[in-house]
């Protein structure tokens, strides 16, 4: 389903909502893309001045601390690095050197595979047949073409090629990208899946077997679910659930929107980092303050650098399921570089989602 088909009807509908959710993920994280990884905002501005839609990567990067990454495969079981051994240790390469605008990182990409498996799997959670993809992608050198591969992916290589069991492989880091990964699971099973919980820890922990962000896995979840049902991200937030459903829910927000510019927010409230203590709350307060313009959220956010992919697929899913296919721009969605492959598996996403609501 293309963007242009839901906006027929003059308010989101459930799919409308669903779908934007869907396309929110890519596109934030997309938008985030060239200032990913800045934590100078001055450096940023001078390299891309005011960010708009999807940019070209600029190098070197000022910021880039690709050359602390250290890891050799020791063989074909640890064998992730491929061509990016030589990248990784040259000063200034761009986190994500190679992607082009439009482009995705490899949490999304993941996200991708994870839709990919449960359509497969006739929309049931299949966690040993998406664990086989996993480690295929991750193996195959044309697997994906992000050219930063998190340090719970290095990890969990690491020690499975040590022999370690895979189940207890991962690394109990709360970076937020482990969000992403689970993202179809949310929006397939959320409200409908009474044991929805289980099934996203079970795959957050391949990789990141940490209870906090498996807690912010269960938030998000209730907030698509709430803003599925037609509620604002202001509603969600202050009159379904509340401060005492969750400490990040319990930030300031209303008072830095109406006193505070981004920048102050970003760099002296919270941070600008990937672990979801810092990151969720800006998230928050970024979706709050721009709620009605999906666009200029995106690009606000990637304008404070730091996580700015992975924090901008959240603020993306977000508000693309407050406001529908209709609030996002049809060139935004279609500038994807895997528009297609993106448009056939939202319809595939909704059809499961549908057809679990119905059946159980």
């Amino acid at each position: 389903m293309t963007i242009s088909s839901a906006r027929k009807k003059s308010a989101p509908t459930l799919r409308s909502r669903f779908l934007g959710a869907w396309w929110g993920l890519f596109i934030g994280d997309a938008i985030g893309l060239p200032t990913d990884g800045y934590f100078n905002i001055e450096l940023l501005k001078r390299d891309y001045g005011l960010i708009h839609s999807y940019r070209r990567l600029k190098e070197p990067h000022p910021n880039s601390d690709m050359t602390r990454v250290q890891f050799r495969p020791t063989g074909e079981l640890d064998n992730i690095v491929h061509h990016r051994q030589e990248l990784w240790q040259t000063p200034g390469t761009h986190y994500h050197h190679g992607l082009e605008p439009g482009d995705i990182t490899l949490p999304a990409v993941l996200a991708k595979l994870l839709a990919e498996v449960l359509w497969e799997s006739g929309g049931e959670y299949a966690h040993e047949r998406y664990v086989e993809c996993y480690l295929a992608l991750m193996r195959d050198p044309q697997g994906h073409r992000d050219t930063y591969i998190a340090s719970a992916h290095r990890k969990f290589f690491r020690n499975l090629g040590q022999g370690v069991p895979l189940a207890r492989c991962g690394e109990t880091d709360s970076h937020i990208a482990g969000l992403l990964e689970v993202a179809p699971l949310l929006l397939v099973y959320c409200g409908i899946i009474p044991q929805v919980g289980r099934v996203v820890r079970q795959q957050i922990g391949l990789l990141r077997p940490n209870g906090s962000l498996a807690y912010c896995a269960d938030l998000l979840g209730e907030l698509l679910f709430l803003l599925g049902e037609g509620f604002s991200l202001e509603d969600a937030i202050y009159q379904k659930l509340g401060h005492l459903r969750h400490p990040f829910l319990a930030y300031p927000y209303h008072r830095w929107i109406a006193h505070q510019d981004d920048v102050t927010v970003a760099t002296q409230h919270l941070g600008q980092g990937p672990l979801a203590d810092d990151a969720i709350p800006l998230v928050f307060y970024l979706a709050l303050k721009y709620a009605d313009d999906f666009e200029k959220a995106l690009e606000m956010n990637a304008m404070l650098g730091g996580d700015a992919c992975h924090r901008g697929a959240l603020i993306g899913m977000l508000l693309g399921a407050q406001n529908g296919c209709e609030g996002i721009p049809d060139y935004l969605p279609k500038g994807l570089k895997n528009f297609a492959t993106l448009d056939r598996l939202g319809d595939q996403m909704w059809d499961m989602w549908h057809h679990n609501r119905e059946t159980r």
